[in-house]
C-alpha cells in the first residue's frame, strides 16, 4: 500500500473533534515514533531517576517520598509505580525502546549497568511487583498487622519501613500552590532537593529535545503526561514552575546541555513556555 508521510490536516482535525466531542476524551496530537509521548518520557526520565538513586545511595522509600505528591505526582511515585506496572513489563518496554531509538543520545540510560543488574535479578527471582506479591515492596504481616517492607537493592533483602523525613518535603507539603511545591523541591539544598533537581531537570531537558520529533507542540506533550500519569504538571509546565532561565543557567553550570530550541526561546526574550493572557 501507499505510505503517506503527512496526514491531511483536515483528517487530523476531524478525528480530534470526534475524540473530544463525541467520545469525550482528551486528545493529543503526536507523531508515529516509538512509545509515542508519555511512555517515551517516563521510560527515559524514570530510568535516569532509578539509576541516580542506585548510584547515589537513595533508598526505595526515600525516592518515593520525594517523587510523589511533593512534586505533584500520585502516591505511587516511582518504585510503587514500577510494582504496579510490573517489573517484567518495565524491562521489556525499556529493552524494545532502546533498540527502536538508535538516534537518541539519551537512550544509553536505558542500559545503565546498576539498573540492568537489579531488574534482571528481580525478574530472575520472580519479584515482579504487585502481581507477584513482592517487587520493590513486599506485603508482610507482623503480629497480624499488614506492612509493606521495602527492598534494599544492596543486600536484596526486604526491610521494615522507616518513613524518611526531609525538610524540603515538609515545606513543600505545607505550600498551598502546586507550582510553589515544585519550585521548593527543585531548588532545595537538602538531600531530597538534590534528587528532585536531578529527576526534574533531566525530564524537562529530554522533553524539549524531543520537540519536534515526537510532537510539534508542547501542549500535547504536557497533556499526555498529565492525563496518562495523573501528574499535576507536564514537563514544560514543570520547567515554567521551576523557572526556565534560572533552571537553564543551573543546568549549564553543571555541564548539562540545554536544547537549542530552549536557548533560542530565551535569546528571543521569552522566559516561559506558557503565558496567562486575559485569564487564559
Amino acid at each position: 500500500g501507499l505510505i503517506f508521510e503527512v496526514t491531511d490536516p483536515a483528517v487530523v482535525e476531524r478525528m480530534q473533534a470526534f475524540g473530544e466531542h463525541m467520545l469525550g476524551k482528551g486528545v493529543v496530537v503526536c507523531k508515529d515514533t516509538p512509545n509515542f509521548i508519555a511512555n517515551r518520557m517516563i521510560s527515559i526520565a524514570g530510568s535516569y531517576g532509578m539509576t541516580y538513586a542506585l548510584e547515589h545511595g537513595y533508598t526505595v522509600e526515600e525516592v518515593d517520598t520525594i517523587t510523589g505528591p511533593a512534586i505533584g505526582r500520585p502516591k505511587t511515585a516511582t518504585f510503587r509505580l514500577n510494582d504496579l506496572i510490573g517489573i517484567d513489563v518495565m524491562a521489556h518496554v525499556s529493552g524494545t525502546l532502546y533498540d527502536a531509538i538508535p538516534h537518541d543520545p539519551h537512550r544509553d540510560v536505558l542500559r545503565q549497568q546498576s539498573m540492568v543488574d537489579l531488574i534482571g535479578s528481580m525478574i530472575e527471582k520472580g519479584w515482579l511487583g504487585n502481581k507477584a506479591g513482592q517487587g520493590f515492596y513486599k506485603r508482610t504481616y507482623v503480629d497480624g498487622e499488614r506492612q509493606f517492607w521495602i527492598l534494599n537493592p544492596e543486600s536484596m533483602a526486604y526491610e521494615p519501613p522507616v518513613k524518611p523525613r526531609f525538610d524540603s518535603v515538609g515545606r513543600a507539603r505545607k505550600a498551598e500552590d502546586a507550582a510553589e511545591r515544585l519550585e521548593i523541591m527543585a531548588h532545595a539544598e537538602d538531600r531530597a532537593g538534590e534528587y528532585a533537581w536531578q529527576v526534574l531537570s533531566r525530564l524537562v531537558v529530554y522533553a524539549a529535545s524531543c520537540i519536534p520529533e515526537i510532537s510539534d507542540d508542547i501542549l500535547s506533550v504536557d497533556n499526555a503526561c498529565r492525563w496518562g500519569f495523573n501528574w499535576e504538571f507536564g514537563p514544560f509546565e514543570t520547567w515554567d514552575a521551576i523557572g526556565v532561565p534560572e533552571a537553564a543557567a543551573k543546568m549549564e553550570a553543571e555541564g548539562l546541555s540545554v536544547p537549542e530550541n530552549v536557548k533560542a526561546m530565551l535569546a528571543a526574550g521569552h522566559t516561559s513556555f506558557y503565558q496567562l493572557v486575559a485569564g487564559q
